[in-house]
């Protein structure tokens, strides 16, 4: 039967053997597992949550142009009325 560089005999799999004592080395195995798999959970986490902060920003960045955009054509549109309430006579006293 073959063995591992340490002399321990190799499963049919190429792995070391199980023996009765190893069940803490299972332990480990299994433990081993669980936090790979919990790694890999927290990548896939990790990326989706990037994804929906560049998403928001996006979107936050749309909003604030199209804001400025509106505050403009606001003032723009008011200085117009103030220029035609000048040139009317119409001052901020009423005029009367």
């Amino acid at each position: 039967m073959p063995e591992d560089p340490a002399g321990r005999p190799l499963s049919r799999t190429g792995g070391p053997r199980q023996e009765a004592g190893d069940e803490p080395l299972e332990r480990l195995l299994l433990r081993l597992r669980t936090l790979e798999d919990q790694v890999q959970s927290l990548r896939f986490s990790r990326r989706v949550l990037m994804d929906l902060l560049v998403t928001m920003d996006r979107e936050n960045r749309s909003v604030g142009s199209r804001l400025e955009a509106e505050n403009e054509r606001l003032r723009h549109d008011n200085r117009r009325m103030a220029r035609l309430l000048q040139v009317r006579g119409g001052g901020a006293g009423g005029g009367r």
